[in-house]
């Protein structure tokens, strides 16, 4: 069954970050020239290094009434070494978000990315997964309203599992987008304490 739904309409102002998961954008049926040609580009971005990679930021800009929007052309040409200061980046909303929002955004967040990790390592995991992203959301109109969600998106290349692995490539990615997570919420945790 496919659901489409909005998740920005419960926000005035989304901010929206998604990160595709993975080491590999190639998927198992597709060519050998397809797939030759996709792991040069993901050798070429964040994807092998990380197991991750923007695809696209939208961030409102309160000041300006604006959004800073940064596309996917821009997420391949990012480094392995300039990932963690994008994520504060948009956690922070270029530093306008309180340190007690950024805390509890990245809780929830952190709440449900743990979730889908322990799902994807158990055996009830059965497939495989390239190309698909997170998508991150909350309110960037407001410097005090935690509302945020985070969700699995962009399925349409999804195989069944049948050497009895897991998604070890999606899993890199959300063991290291947990770790740059959790770093994130210790850096505003101790500028809390201060």
């Amino acid at each position: 069954m496919v659901k489409l739904e909005d998740l920005t309409s419960i926000y005035k102002r989304a901010n929206i970050m998604d990160i595709k998961m993975g080491v590999s954008t190639a998927g198992e049926k597709e060519t050998d020239e397809k797939k030759e040609y996709r792991r040069r580009k993901d050798g070429a971005t964040t994807s092998v290094s990380l197991g991750m990679r923007f695809c696209g930021i939208w961030a409102f800009e309160p000041e300006k009434r604006e959004y800073l929007i940064k596309d996917k052309v821009w997420g391949k040409k990012l480094k392995k070494d300039d990932f963690y200061s994008w994520l504060d980046l948009f956690i922070s909303n270029q530093g306008k978000n309180s340190i007690q929002k950024r805390v509890t955004m990245i809780e929830k967040y952190l709440e449900v990315l743990n979730r889908i990790n322990n799902w994807l390592d158990s055996p009830q995991a059965q497939f495989r997964m390239y190309s698909s992203s997170l998508l991150f959301l909350y309110e960037g109109d407001s410097t005090e309203d935690p509302k945020c969600d985070v969700r699995m998106i962009d399925f349409s290349h999804v195989y069944p599992i049948r050497d009895g692995g897991r998604d070890e490539g999606y899993l890199k990615g959300l063991r290291n987008l947990i770790q740059f997570l959790e770093d994130l919420k210790g850096m505003y945790s101790m500028s809390m304490d201060s």
